[in-house]
């Protein structure tokens, strides 16, 4: 009958069936149909008032649940999702009433259920967004749930629990609820070890660190990934200069190296005033001026209001009696690289071979430990023997470089895979290649290196060795990667 268009007939004779056997819960079923293609229809008809109406008869039927009856939910829901894609920002009461009629049933996860999440979490300035969210329940997000999101032009977006988890991160931030912090930063903290490739949970987790107080050494452990993957964004520096507010050098650091990366200049007004305050703080009036002027010259050439405190500053005496300055005053790219490499390794490496077909290099960076990286991350020209410094973390199956520098630093003694060896060349070279023997090790010299430097027999050679591996034996032996002639 309501397929047919005869909806409120098929719900007066649910209803009289109803009546007829109020503990049948198949008869309730009956109403629970009839009423959500009423609510279809209220959905289409945008008639709110019966919509609401219908909602909560539904919600008090005493038989049905949200589980146990989840096809007529879940299509409710997919109403109620349209309903509310409908609804203008300035709408949130419908959002409201809404929400108040369907919090006494409790969900199941199901597809519908993350869908409708979904169109509500759009009302970002929801007052009432924290509660929902609570009632929903992140423990509800299903596996797919975790998936980054695939438009139909194939562009990706992050995934629903992500947009969950930020939402509800915002939401904090904005109550400053230290009791609701401390329980969910653990959940957060757990997504992010779950899932390393959503970006913005590290960022969030920082700022709701802050309002804690935590520790800075603690928080900076936590969202560094986060800050390497958004390295090249003014306001992950903005944020680390929050976690420097007691430490004026690296406060500053952070904000020049905000203030330096590539963005476009309308965006940095708020920062370039945060900046002019620490030079400030530190009676560099020049710099602050020029900082100030920067402001004050984009306000107005956008025909923005300028802020009271920058009016106040424009007023002061000083203004008028410096010149500005537009240099930094601070190797400020030092002071955060070294932050960059936060908790990270750093070992001496060797390139043992340049692959340059394949534009690729092997290093040997430990004992027994290579690895190969492209040519392209090497930010500087490469030959084989060369030493290096990498910075480096542990990864899944190898490590993940952070940064290489040249290194001029004497090869440690103790180094168990990289040796300097002196030795007299064997007077007879069978099938042009050597061992060389010195400090107990046999040294394998390949053709290449033999005939580079013209080598007969009985010569005196100075080698660079490194423990490399060998995949046609299968295991590390020594080999040259450098050699010099010794008269």
């Amino acid at each position: 009958m309501c397929k047919t268009g005869r909806c409120q007939e098929a719900y007066d004779l649910a209803k009289a069936d109803t009546a007829q056997q109020p503990n049948n819960i198949w008869a309730q079923r009956g109403v629970g149909w009839a009423l959500y293609y009423l609510i279809k229809e209220d959905v289409e008809q945008r008639a709110d008032n019966k919509l609401l109406l219908h909602l909560n008869e539904l919600m008090e039927l005493p038989l049905l649940s949200a589980t146990d009856d989840a096809m007529i939910f879940d299509n409710i829901l997919r109403k109620l999702t349209e309903y509310i894609k409908q609804l203008e920002p300035n709408q949130q009461h419908h959002l409201s009433t809404l929400f108040s009629t369907i919090r006494v049933k409790d969900f199941a996860p199901s597809e519908a259920y993350s869908y409708f999440l979904k169109s509500v979490l759009k009302f970002d300035k929801w007052s009432e967004l924290t509660d929902f969210i609570t009632w929903w329940n992140m423990d509800k997000l299903r596996p797919e749930d975790y998936d980054p999101v695939v438009l139909d032009n194939g562009k990706k977006i992050m995934s629903v629990a992500e947009q969950l988890y930020i939402a509800y991160a915002k939401q904090l931030l904005l109550s400053k609820d230290k009791t609701l912090i401390t329980i969910f930063l653990p959940k957060l903290n757990q997504l992010m070890e779950n899932h390393p490739e959503m970006q913005y949970p590290g960022y969030f987790y920082g700022k709701l660190m802050l309002v804690l107080g935590a520790n800075r050494d603690d928080a900076l452990h936590k969202i560094m990934p986060f800050v390497r993957k958004k390295q090249k964004e003014f306001w992950v520096w903005q944020l680390l200069a929050e976690f420097y507010h007691d430490d004026g050098k690296m406060q500053l650091a952070c904000l020049l190296k905000a203030v330096h990366c590539s963005c476009r200049e309308e965006f940095l007004g708020r920062l370039r005033m945060r900046l002019a305050e620490v030079y400030l703080k530190s009676n560099d009036k020049p710099r602050a001026k020029y900082h100030i002027e920067r402001v004050a010259s984009l306000y107005a050439a956008k025909g923005w209001n300028v802020p009271y405190e920058m009016q106040c500053m424009l007023r002061e005496p000083w203004m008028h009696q410096v010149s500005s300055d537009d240099t930094d005053g601070l190797d400020y790219i030092q002071l955060t690289d070294n932050l960059l490499f936060t908790d990270s390794h750093k070992s001496l490496a060797i390139i043992v071979y340049v692959d340059r077909e394949h534009k690729r290099v092997l290093l040997i960076h430990g004992f027994k430990q290579k690895i190969m990286v492209r040519l392209s991350a090497m930010p500087f020209k490469v030959t084989e023997g060369m030493l290096l410094h990498i910075y480096w973390l542990p990864a899944h199956e190898n490590i993940t470089i952070l940064k290489i520098t040249k290194t001029n630093d004497s090869l440690p003694a103790d180094c168990a895979y990289i040796k300097e060896l002196k030795g007299k060349v064997p007077e007879r070279i069978v099938n042009d290649f050597i061992f060389l023997r010195s400090q107990s090790i046999s040294c394998f010299i390949s053709p290449q290196y033999v005939k580079r430097h013209h080598l007969r027999g009985g010569e005196t050679v100075s080698v660079l060795a490194a423990l490399t591996y060998n995949k046609k034996k299968g295991n590390w032996g020594w080999s040259c990667v450098h050699l010099t002639p010794l008269l």
